[in-house]
């Protein structure tokens, strides 16, 4: 895809092209010409000027969607900036990429007009948007607001962390050396309205990354000396936490796959861990009012039990009761290996689900100490069934209502749509110094 774009781009009749048909191209990769409508942005910001990095950055966080997507991510900054029309994008990209410029347009222009409140007025703003608006025009707006942070120095670049696993990195954390000045009036304004509103959207509309760094950067404003603090803090842990992470992670897997009772239900286990990252970290510290000491969950084990493929299977009902047995069971394997859960802190889902449909059992554990002298760590462990966790995953009880703040019915029908945009997307995987070539080379 890279080198089609790029040749493209450098043909020498692109121009004579968009005189002869102004018309849009399909908006799936693959069905005409590929980035048919990248070809065409460029064509038409270049009759004004070429468009300016942050219009290239802002279309570097969106790579992977649908290329009217990534054409209005680059266009709407030269639309905000009066060096083309609404009406020229419309004429020239298409009605789907202005709708999707509007939108983003719109969002912003409404967040001038409407200060977020407190959490009821930020809730009642976002449903607004949520409601009324494109979601691709929001996405949009979500990546200008996360470049305008970079851009406008509301904090250092250092980049979030995000941990799938134990083996990634250690939380990033700013350079200690001087202390932070106070935030500007308007710089911790942005900042509050990020926490807000843009953070909030970003994981409704399932962009995590986008989320995270926005939370980063913005919490580092609003909390400038110990969000600097907490990071220096999760680093210089952060060896000994990968480590009891990897040891009880592979005691778990080596457990439960020597179980006999987990053999005769048929079922299997998929263990996952992760670590928390900085920023919610950092948000759960804020919300209860915890000192960090008491941190229960900076280290997490999913288990995920799902029946054997076999060729004769059971009802989709006995498979089910099967792996819920199976989670059960997992549980007592994790007490004989660490002891009972933590007071307080066992929860079963499966026998009494959330109002949005969740359900898992949850126990926090005291893991081993490297020494004797060592810090205690405790690890979070979450045990579902492959349904169960689908439902987290995609349904009405999908992180896109748990951290993007919706009911369930909202998260369900968001998560739903966004799932059909990315099977329509046309996917476009263009390194960061590839896109710079394609949108800014002369």
């Amino acid at each position: 895809a890279r080198t089609a774009v790029i040749t493209t781009l450098r043909q020498p009749g692109v121009r004579s092209r968009r005189r002869r048909s102004r018309r849009p191209e399909s908006g799936v990769l693959g069905e005409t010409r590929p980035a048919g409508e990248l070809v065409r942005v460029r064509e038409v910001l270049s009759e004004q000027r070429l468009p300016s990095t942050r219009a290239a950055e802002v279309a570097a966080q969106l790579m992977g969607h649908d290329e009217v997507t990534l054409a209005a991510s680059i266009v709407v900054q030269a639309v905000s900036e009066g060096l083309i029309s609404y009406e020229e994008v419309v004429v020239s990209l298409g009605k789907e990429v202005g709708a999707i410029t509007l939108a983003c347009l719109r969002m912003e222009q409404q967040l001038k007009r409407q200060c977020p409140g407190g959490e009821e007025e930020s809730a009642a703003l976002r449903a607004l948007l949520l409601q009324n608006y494109d979601v691709r025009g929001l996405l949009v707006a979500v990546a200008r607001r996360c470049v305008a942070l970079r851009q406008n120095g509301v904090v250092s670049t250092s980049s979030p962390s995000t941990s799938s696993s134990s083996s990634s990195s250690s939380p990033p954390s700013p350079s200690p050396s001087p202390a932070p000045a106070p935030p500007t009036t308007a710089r911790l304004a942005m900042a509050l309205e990020t926490l807000q509103v843009h953070a909030p959207l970003a994981a409704a509309l399932g962009a995590e990354r986008l989320r995270e760094e926005l939370e980063d950067r913005a919490l580092e404003t609003v909390c400038p000396v110990s969000y600097p603090s907490l990071a220096a803090w999760l680093r210089e842990r952060s060896p000994e936490l990968d480590r009891a992470l990897d040891r009880a992670a592979a005691t778990l897997r080596d457990a439960l796959a020597a179980d006999d009772v987990l053999r005769r239900e048929r079922v299997s286990v998929d263990v996952r861990a992760r670590r928390k990252g900085l920023s919610s970290t950092m948000r759960k510290l804020l919300k209860d009012g915890r000192g960090r000491h008491r941190l229960h969950d900076l280290l997490g084990l999913r288990v995920i039990v799902s029946p054997e493929e076999e060729e004769e299977r059971d009802e989709e009902a006995v498979e089910e009761a099967r792996a819920v047995r199976g989670c059960y069971r997992v549980r007592e394997v994790a007490e004989r290996l660490w002891g009972a859960s933590l007071q307080g802190r066992e929860k079963d889902y499966i026998a009494a689900p959330k109002r949005n449909g969740y359900q898992s059992l949850h126990g926090t554990y005291r893991l081993e100490r490297e020494a004797a002298e060592a810090e205690e760590v405790r690890a979070e462990l979450q045990v579902r069934t492959l349904r169960m966790e689908e439902t987290a995953e995609r349904g009405a009880a999908a992180h896109a209502g748990y951290k993007g703040r919706l009911n369930g019915d909202e998260a369900a029908e968001l998560v739903a749509v966004m799932l059909e945009y990315r099977r329509n997307a046309a996917v476009l995987q263009l390194p960061e110094p590839a896109l710079a070539e394609l949108l800014l080379a002369p």
